[in-house]
């Protein structure tokens, strides 16, 4: 894993994109499968080059019709998916669609298995968030349950879908998992920033378990950078 830290936001939102577009621009020959994450890191997208050798989707999903919950709806509202439409880019849809929570776990599961077996030397890249309570994708702390967490998390599954109660204003999830982060996943592209994930990013520094800090999985993969304006 890889820090890069920037005097402010900006500039390391404007590193972090520079980064990206040499990434797909050195690997446009090759199919890649691209799974972005939401929120923030949506920004990243932000004038990015498109091909029609992508294939796009999310890192993980909030089990939510509404659209303004459900990442993939948002994607959907972006310039960079429009642009990708245009193309001819394939996507792996995880709206709802009348599928319950584990119909839409076991199709996303499916997806991404084909991806890989149709392009064994395809490159996989996502964009990766940290949450303040450590959590990234999907994958929340559960200090209190490793039994859970490694049931959940660290089983041979991809593909993860639990009720995750407290821990998250939205919290029926479906989510990659840390065994599809470590073993699947080439590179990630990480965007922290501001006050509040100074201390996630201090937390993953430190010696512990993953189930405490499940963003320590970056120490791990394969290939991560992390942009931040925190020192």
């Amino acid at each position: 894993m890889r820090i890069k830290s920037y005097a402010d936001a900006e500039e390391a939102l404007r590193n972090a994109i520079n980064y990206f577009s040499e990434i797909l621009e050195n690997n446009k020959d090759k199919p890649i499968l691209l799974l972005l994450s939401g929120g923030s890191a949506f920004s990243l997208l932000d004038n990015l080059d498109v091909s029609q050798s992508m294939t796009i989707g999310v890192l993980d999903e909030r089990y939510s019709d509404d659209e303004s919950i459900n990442n993939f709806s948002q994607l959907m509202q972006t310039d960079f998916y429009k642009r990708a439409q245009s193309v001819g880019c394939d996507f792996i849809d995880t709206r709802l669609m009348n599928r319950s929570q584990i119909e839409l776990g076991n199709d996303f599961e499916k997806q991404l298995r084909i991806w890989k077996k149709l392009n064994p030397n395809g490159l996989i890249v996502i964009t990766q968030g940290i949450g303040p309570d450590g959590h990234t994708a999907g994958i929340m702390p559960y200090p209190e349950d490793g039994e859970f967490f490694r049931d959940n998390f660290q089983s041979d599954n991809w593909v993860a879908t639990y009720d995750a109660k407290d821990k998250n204003q939205y919290s029926l999830r479906i989510t990659t998992t840390i065994t599809f982060l470590i073993d699947v996943v080439d590179m990630s592209i990480v965007y922290a920033v501001g006050d509040n994930k100074k201390q996630s990013l201090h937390n993953i520094q430190n010696q512990g378990s993953i189930a405490e800090v499940p963003a320590r999985v970056l120490h791990n993969m394969k290939d991560v950078i992390v942009f931040t304006d925190q020192n």
